[in-house]
């Protein structure tokens, strides 16, 4: 388990998990009611620790956990402006099919890892902007914005049986029962179809857009029959 170096990190680029308990790793003093979650942040911080010695651009930079007495007290990433869910709610102006290929291409790495993500929805999307262009952009220019997955809390290892937490209802296949890749192209192909049906990152002021429920409701209709 990598401890982060508070002493050498500057903490205003990092975004510590705090988990609701603070007794991880001693299960002696944990109360049984509340194994359940020390089992998912042990498991959120193993997927972690391996994506740590893979990275990848579109993933999540993961730093390490904090530790206090002996004792791990958050968990601890790279942290992001917004994520794109915040940037639909916003109204930014954004390359769709940019983010949509980040997606994928951060979806192919955890796969080649055997990680299935298994909550892939907007709030779990997060981005920074590059920095604008010199000279200054017209106002028709599009920023650019790297895009990463993040949010481990419900990845599994490939094959494995759903438990302990996964998925968003709505995002996910109410169908999956295995932690296998099909599972996160469903909610790629919901973040495709939302995204579609809240102007595509080129959002006009003057258009009423469906619900995410309505648009969601559609998208899986869609997608059982495709």
């Amino acid at each position: 388990m990598t401890r982060i170096d508070e002493t050498n990190t500057d903490l205003g680029t990092i975004f510590t998990k705090t988990p609701p308990l603070n007794s991880l790793s001693f299960r002696d003093s944990v109360e049984e009611g509340s194994l359940r979650q020390v089992e998912i942040t042990e498991r959120e911080i193993s997927i972690c620790e391996i994506l740590r010695a893979h990275p990848h651009p579109n993933i999540c930079a993961y730093h390490g956990v904090s530790v206090k007495d002996n004792r791990v007290t958050g968990v601890c990433f790279e942290r992001y402006a917004l994520t794109l869910h915040d940037m639909v709610k916003k109204g930014l102006q954004f390359d769709a099919d940019a983010c949509l290929a980040a997606i994928e291409a951060g979806l192919d790495h955890l796969h080649s890892l055997n990680i299935i993500h298994c909550d892939i929805k907007p709030g779990n999307i997060f981005a920074t902007p590059y920095p604008y262009p010199n000279p200054a952009p017209t106002s028709s220019f599009i920023p650019a914005y790297q895009f990463v997955i993040g949010d481990f809390d419900s990845a599994h290892v490939k094959g494995g049986e759903l438990r302990l937490k996964s998925g968003t209802p709505g995002w996910m296949s109410k169908h999956a029962f295995n932690a296998h890749r099909e599972v996160d192209f469903h909610g790629l192909s919901m973040v495709r179809w939302w995204l579609v049906g809240k102007g595509y990152g080129v959002p006009d002021a003057q258009t009423t857009y469906e619900k995410t429920a309505v648009i969601l409701e559609v998208a899986d209709m869609s997608y059982c029959h495709s």
